[in-house]
């Protein structure tokens, strides 16, 4: 990451943190819901830091570093929200980002789950 791309990922990131503080009471409350915490925050916060969230340059559905799941699979199984993966190993989840009720997330990264209330962050060592 060059070092203009890190100062622009650093404003991106200190903008959201400005936005939540801003409005942290609604952000904080159980009327949030985890599908407007993904939309305002977790996918704007990957973007900021280059990852293609939303597909906008690896458009062939086989080779895109990040997945976002559906809530429920097709075997009626619970998936993370988001997949991670490095090109050009597409076929192993480097970490998933999975966003609980309106406030937690987590994102386990091999034997590591980073927890954030979006206040404080907190890992665990798995």
């Amino acid at each position: 990451m060059s070092a203009a791309t890190l100062v622009s990922a650093l404003a991106q990131v200190s903008e959201l943190v400005s936005r939540f503080k801003a409005n942290e009471s609604r952000y904080l409350s159980g009327d949030y819901q985890e599908a407007e915490v993904r939309k305002d925050f977790i996918d704007k916060f990957f973007i900021a830091l280059g990852w293609d969230v939303n597909h906008d340059h690896q458009t062939n559905p086989y080779e895109q570093e990040v997945k976002v799941e559906p809530t429920v699979s097709a075997s009626g199984q619970r998936r993370a929200d988001y997949a991670f993966y490095l090109a050009p190993n597409f076929r192993n989840v480097r970490f998933f980002v999975e966003a609980l009720e309106a406030v937690w997330g987590w994102i386990k990264c091999w034997r590591l789950a980073f927890l954030d209330d979006a206040r404080r962050a907190i890992i665990h060592n798995l």
